[in-house]
């Protein structure tokens, strides 16, 4: 019976939490995530790829004379709406943004300028500007780092 008393609370708890998929309600986010799917290319720097995962991980590639690295991360998506309590900055009430959550807990935040198909634009929003991407047809290799 004592067993049943501390599940109970439990329970109620998770019964009563946002669902994942309450998010997944607003069409902005249902929208932006199936477009941010997939691998893309830094327009700026050619040897920097970024590819969002429907599991949501998102690995950074970049390559270099020394050879190919990768960082992973996980990715999500908000709005001003259901915005995460450690946001600091001011957010426009049409804009989606990405939540990218290191695996030492730091989190950087970005906000989408732009994504299409074939174009992915998004603002670093701890002052670090602007980046650029088109994305990358499935199976193309990343490019080499030889001009490094």
């Amino acid at each position: 019976m004592k067993k049943l008393l501390l599940i109970l609370p439990v329970l109620i708890l998770v019964a009563c939490a946002p669902s994942k998929d309450a998010v997944n309600d607003d069409p902005r986010i249902t929208a932006v995530q199936t477009m941010l799917i997939g691998r893309w290319s830094s327009e700026e720097d050619r040897n920097f790829e970024r590819e969002y995962r429907e599991d949501g991980s998102v690995v950074d590639f970049y390559a270099s004379a020394e050879g190919e690295t990768e960082t992973a991360a996980a990715w999500s998506l908000f709005t001003s709406d259901n915005a995460p309590s450690g946001v600091k900055f001011q957010m426009n009430n049409q804009n989606v943004y990405i939540a990218q959550t290191e695996k030492d807990g730091t989190v950087t935040y970005f906000r989408i300028t732009g994504v299409t198909s074939a174009e992915l634009e998004i603002v670093n929003m701890t002052g670090n500007g602007g980046m650029r991407f088109g994305r990358l047809a499935t199976g193309v290799e990343m490019r080499d780092g030889i001009e490094d």
